[in-house]
């Protein structure tokens, strides 16, 4: 029974070697919470702290009273035997021993995607999560990231947008919202997703919990995507985590003199991440990754069924195409229904992004020029452009001057 689980779970000072330990040498977590006296435990390697405290527990605690709770908060425990624990997720050398859900976990989930990043998110931040969401929205992948507030909150919401489902890791206990601005959001998240954590009830935003957390975001996704970070930041963590997993890590480039951006253009100078201008280049690396190895997870985990029943999910988007086309394709032909006309794309931009574009053609404008026209700062301006090179309607051609691309 999975309230055991969630029973030493809470209790204090319990660690991972130690509960494994229970699992493997008792016949049961319910015998070693309700049977098993103390003479048992220490013959089994549990030392008296832990038996001490484990016998204190026994008499304020009871799993019905627990269930109980559970019940009220509408809090699912998933254990690693249960259908619904993450395939993905099980394959890592260190997968969580028990998992605290509100919502709903799918098969489907193991086409996912991580997007994590500062949580002093830049305008330019902002509109490559939008941009890449959107692109990404046709393939329907899983969004997965952390709740901070900066990137992670825009990944949640711009998938909740683009009817995506999305899963947020949680640095706490499943019955605290941190931050407490995103309540909101949790509780759209729940009806859309998940909101997921391996942390007992009552657990606060603790430093080392983000870690933890971290590993769960890159364990559980086919890949992780990093927008925004700065040299020393806990979405590199999470980047490299992935990279040890054996599973692919992206990132979008930024101005070398921008803070933000140190994080991530070192990613892809060590060569550790592949470099992301629009949504096909991840699709496209994850739908290699899917056609030679049928996804990065172990043999035994290939044989279930739910990771058959995401697989499928792939071939039936590829079926969309017709005839040996590709889910890059799709996406591609998507962005290009987009900029059939001017009136059409432009839609799909900010006002900010409409009023620069109004001053370029296909004559290249310079940079100057655009700062005297425009009422946008020369900081912002350039990261609108960035963004608009990024969405493949302007070009620079070198020397700070600007072209609009042609339309098909």
């Amino acid at each position: 029974m999975s309230i055991y689980h969630h029973l030493f779970n809470s209790l204090p000072g319990m660690s991972r070697e130690l509960f494994l330990k229970l699992l493997s040498d008792f016949p049961s977590l319910e015998y070693a919470w309700e049977k098993a006296k103390s003479g048992e435990l220490l013959s089994k390697g549990c030392n008296e702290s832990f038996v001490e405290i484990l016998k204190e527990e026994r008499k304020k605690r009871s799993a019905e009273k627990e269930q109980e709770c559970l019940d009220t908060l509408k809090v699912s425990l998933v254990t690693q035997n249960d259908q619904r624990y993450p395939s993905l997720l099980k394959a890592i050398y260190d997968p969580p021993i028990l998992l605290y859900v509100k919502g709903t976990l799918l098969p489907e989930d193991s086409l996912s995607l991580a997007i994590v990043g500062s949580r002093t998110m830049s305008y330019y931040g902002e509109q490559v999560v939008e941009t890449l969401i959107e692109g990404l929205s046709l393939n329907q992948l899983t969004i997965v990231s952390g709740f901070a507030l900066g990137v992670d909150s825009k990944a949640h919401r711009c998938a909740l947008q683009n009817r995506l489902r999305t899963i947020a890791v949680l640095g706490t206990g499943i019955d605290r919202c941190y931050p407490s601005e995103n309540k909101k959001l949790a509780e759209e998240i729940i009806f859309h997703g998940a909101l997921i954590t391996e942390l007992p009830l009552g657990s606060h935003p603790e430093r080392h919990h983000f870690p933890l957390r971290n590993r769960i975001i890159a364990g559980m996704t086919l890949g992780t995507l990093v927008v925004e970070a700065k040299e020393r930041s806990g979405s590199l963590i999470t980047a490299r985590q992935a990279l040890e997993y054996d599973r692919e890590v992206f990132t979008v480039p930024g101005a070398i003199n921008h803070i933000l951006s140190f994080g991530t253009n070192r990613l892809i100078q060590a060569g550790e991440a592949y470099p992301v201008m629009e949504a096909s280049d991840i699709i496209r690396v994850l739908e290699e990754k899917l056609d030679i190895k049928n996804m990065p997870i172990s043999e035994k985990s290939l044989k279930n069924d739910r990771d058959n029943r995401a697989k499928k999910i792939v071939n039936n988007i590829s079926e969309k195409c017709g005839n040996g086309n590709s889910i890059e394709k799709i996406t591609i032909e998507k962005d290009l229904q987009k900029r059939n006309g001017l009136g059409m794309y432009l839609t799909h931009f900010s006002l900010e992004e409409k009023e620069v574009l109004e001053f370029i053609d296909e004559r290249p404008v310079s940079f100057e020029f655009l700062t005297e026209k425009v009422k946008i700062a020369p900081q912002k301006l350039s990261q609108i452009l960035s963004l608009l090179e990024l969405k493949n309607i302007v070009r620079n051609i070198g020397a700070e001057r600007y072209v609009r691309k042609k339309r098909g």
